[in-house]
């Protein structure tokens, strides 16, 4: 495999030998499909930061920022930034199935009609199960009162609630979780938000807090597993919150059937992930002392016994584009210097943007700009994020969309990876294809969902912006 990569490399450096031919055309579907493929292959188990997968991904990242002759800064040797982070992996079983008082054992998809969340704790329960709305537990609305849940599975929105005439605090899935074990629950089975058509239940590591779940178990559930449960209530679930958000009035209950959990789980409460960080030097002996970053975040959700979450598109597609554009530019000489950083954690809260942000090689003052790329290769347009924070380059990266393919709504305040640097008042640009979450946080993620002609323009006009603001043709604006 070492070899391939290595002719591969070899002959693609091939193509890019002078300043004057225009770079952008040499950018290779083939090559970003590679790296896509690689990065979400079997062998890398979805990347979660803290697995051997996420490992081999680093390792890869890293070899061919050796092989691109890349420069590693003094404060990242060999170009591993290392950031702690919170880790639990789901190590099995995976086993979840109902038990009906009348129709017996209701067996269920892995992966297809439920999830495990990536924080849940583990342990064997056979549980009778309570509905408790959004979990919400305060003095003007309680959907714990007059129901018992202690040692059952309670079953709750995961949507945010909509409450008519309630101003509700903003309470996050982890604390909703915390709520229910104060009140003795033994699991927690969410149900997706149904404004979403498919009502698909997603994997996430969301819900880390900071130490272990214990034997508290965490699932989201599917469509077909929640009409399971309100058959015998004559209602749907649609119009049950409906009734809720309508009354201001919790409509909790008992339900008939109950709920067999067994997960294996091992919990940590601190590892080291490492961001993948390198350079290429401007030529210009003032101007190199300024910095483009490229970036985009390497980890994803990982595996679940033998449920694989690949992350094609989320984020091997915005990986690749990082891995094609350090390729290009370490050939091709540019006034300003540029920095290409593989990002590790996004899934679990920013922690590697931030910790990036919060520890950069260079200072703050000294970058120019930002441009992220996340989830860039399903959908049938792009988008320029952050657009409104910094519109002089919002208009640049406009004008040099040679595809036609650029819409033109855009938003201010960073978003995703990008945030941490908004909030250091740093230009930046969000790369994401428009409708490009068909396949967000499920196993069906894969290459083979990939529109290559997006794929491919989306990376051609990042190379352009980045080509202008490394040589000078932007300046670094005021943040909005």
């Amino acid at each position: 495999m070492k070899q391939m990569i290595a002719l591969l490399i070899s002959s693609l450096c091939l193509m890019n030998t002078t300043y004057n031919q225009k770079a952008a055309n040499n950018i290779s579907i083939d090559t970003l499909m590679f790296f896509a493929e690689k990065l979400s292959s079997i062998e890398m188990e979805g990347r979660l930061p803290g697995t051997d997968g996420y490992d081999r991904a680093v390792r890869f990242c890293s070899d061919l920022f050796h092989r691109y002759q890349l420069s590693a800064f003094t404060q990242i040797p060999d170009f591993l930034q290392f950031v702690p982070i919170e880790h639990n992996r789901i190590i099995g079983p995976c086993d979840f199935y109902l038990v009906h008082p009348q129709n017996g054992k209701l067996t269920f998809v892995h992966g297809v009609d439920y999830t495990l969340r990536g924080f849940t704790g583990g342990g064997k329960h056979e549980l009778e199960l309570a509905f408790v709305g959004y979990g919400i537990d305060t003095i003007s609305y309680n959907d714990y009162e007059n129901i018992d849940v202690r040692n059952k599975a309670v079953i709750m929105f995961k949507g945010k609630p909509n409450i008519k005439g309630l101003n509700l605090p903003n309470y996050s899935l982890s604390r909703r979780a915390d709520i229910a074990i104060q009140h003795g629950a033994k699991a927690l089975l969410l149900i997706p938000e149904l404004s979403e058509k498919k009502n698909r239940p997603l994997g996430s590591v969301m819900c880390a807090r900071g130490k272990d779940y214990g034997d508290f178990t965490m699932l989201e559930i599917g469509e077909q597993i929640v009409n399971n449960l309100f058959a015998s209530t004559g209602k749907t679930i649609e119009s049950i919150e409906k009734q809720i958000h309508e009354t201001a009035k919790p409509m909790s209950m008992i339900l008939p059937l109950k709920a067999h959990i067994h997960i294996g789980h091992q919990y940590f409460p601190k590892v080291m992930a490492p961001n993948v960080v390198a350079y290429k030097q401007g030529s210009d002996e003032t101007l190199k002392n300024e910095f483009v970053i490229v970036m985009a975040h390497l980890d994803h959700i990982g595996k679940h016994c033998d449920v694989v979450y690949f992350g094609a598109n989320d984020n091997a597609s915005g990986c690749a584009a990082v891995l094609e554009l350090a390729r290009i530019f370490a050939q091709t000489p540019t006034k300003r210097s540029i920095l290409f950083a593989l990002l590790t954690s996004e899934e679990q809260g920013l922690l590697g943007s931030r910790y990036l942000a919060q520890n950069l090689p260079v200072k703050p003052e000294q970058v120019v700009a930002v441009l992220n790329f996340d989830c860039i290769a399903v959908g049938d347009s792009i988008q320029l994020g952050n657009g409104k924070s910094n519109p002089q380059l919002f208009e640049l990266a406009k004008n040099l969309d040679h595809s036609t393919l650029v819409v033109g709504s855009t938003w201010k305040g960073g978003g995703a990876d990008l945030s941490p640097f908004y909030d250091l008042k740093i230009p930046g640009l969000y790369f994401v294809s428009k409708y490009s979450y068909t396949h967000l946080h499920l196993p069906s993620d894969k290459t083979s969902t990939f529109n290559k002609n997006i794929f491919k323009n989306i990376v051609e006009l990042g190379y352009s912006v980045i080509e202008a603001v490394a040589n000078n043709q932007y300046q670094r604006e005021n943040v909005q």
